[in-house]
């Protein structure tokens, strides 16, 4: 997955650099005769393309570079000139790029055939890896209903996931740093707890977060089990459930819920938490909290007493 966003970049850094380029021999075609005419419109070269009858009736600046957009594509493609080219400067200057147009040429052909081959060995892994899933699910003999509802999963996990992992491990300290305080910037704005900590231990407990995914009807939250975790929702839709059966609220993306679990012992869940539809929940669980926090004993008695305040 992450290899078909890197070909859309790919592309999208091609249109850009060809349309920079494009604009500034559309520049060119229309400043240097101007430059050797004295810098003037008026006083432009007599035998220069500008002097031509057609570009007099250009009297806006929209129509003169349209006109130089044109002169310059057609340079660039090695095409014919409906306009003379005459002067030593427009003489020169179409040369150039014709041989910068041919060189462009071969550049981009060059980046797309890459990009295919690229595009191609992804789309290989991607129907290899689809085809040993289905296999696996065959050879479990799993039913119908439950192959969907692992496919999803699977999907999801691949698209979303799988893909964050990845960059996150590859990459340098620092900037690794940057990325989890960028992704998880509303959890910490919102999960008082968090906003709590140092950056230095912060990012550390940030790096112990995980990421976890439900599908419709799971079970997050078991009423009457012991509490050990923080959730935040990433995506999706949850159900606190009463021991009754009845439906107490309703928490959608950017809530949370078990904060008081990280810094409390003995905290037990009060309801059962039901994913209504397909979730992502960020997951910090308490010994994974007190491992980091645990050489910071002044910074762990002010949580507990801050959590105390927020039970109370």
């Amino acid at each position: 997955m992450y290899k078909t966003s890197f070909q859309k970049m790919k592309i999208i850094e091609m249109l850009m650099i060809s349309i920079t380029c494009l604009h500034w021999a559309t520049c060119l075609e229309l400043y240097i005769p101007l430059v050797v005419g004295r810098v003037a419109w008026e006083s432009s070269t007599p035998r220069s393309w500008l002097s031509s009858d057609y570009m007099k009736k250009r009297d806006t600046i929209a129509k003169r570079y349209i006109s130089s957009l044109n002169r310059a594509t057609t340079a660039l493609m090695s095409s014919s000139h409906y306009l003379p080219v005459i002067t030593t400067e427009d003489i020169i200057l179409n040369l150039i790029l014709t041989i910068l147009g041919r060189i462009g040429f071969i550049y981009v052909l060059a980046q797309l055939l890459q990009l295919m081959t690229t595009f191609d060995s992804t789309k290989k892994r991607n129907v290899r890896e689809v085809q040993q899933f289905y296999e696996y699910m065959k050879h479990k003999e799993l039913p119908y209903s439950i192959q969907q509802r692992v496919f999803e999963y699977y999907e999801y996990y691949q698209k979303n996931i799988e893909r964050n992992k990845m960059i996150i491990s590859h990459v340098s300290q620092n900037l690794r740093e940057e990325l989890l305080l960028h992704e998880h910037e509303e959890m910490i704005e919102k999960v008082n707890v968090l906003r709590q900590l140092p950056q230095p231990v912060l990012c550390q407990v940030l790096s112990l977060v995980k990421s976890e995914i439900y599908l419709p009807n799971d079970s997050i939250v078991k009423s009457g089990t012991p509490g050990d975790s923080l959730f935040y929702i990433t995506c999706g839709t949850v159900a606190v459930v009463k021991n009754t059966g009845e439906e107490n609220l309703r928490l959608t993306e950017g809530s949370y819920f078990g904060e008081t679990c990280l810094i409390t012992e003995y905290e037990t869940c009060l309801a059962d938490v039901i994913a209504l539809e397909l979730c992502e929940l960020s997951v910090l669980k308490r010994s994974d909290f007190l491992s980091i926090l645990s050489s910071h004993t002044n910074l762990l008695n002010k949580l507990q007493r801050f959590g105390l305040t927020r039970l109370k």
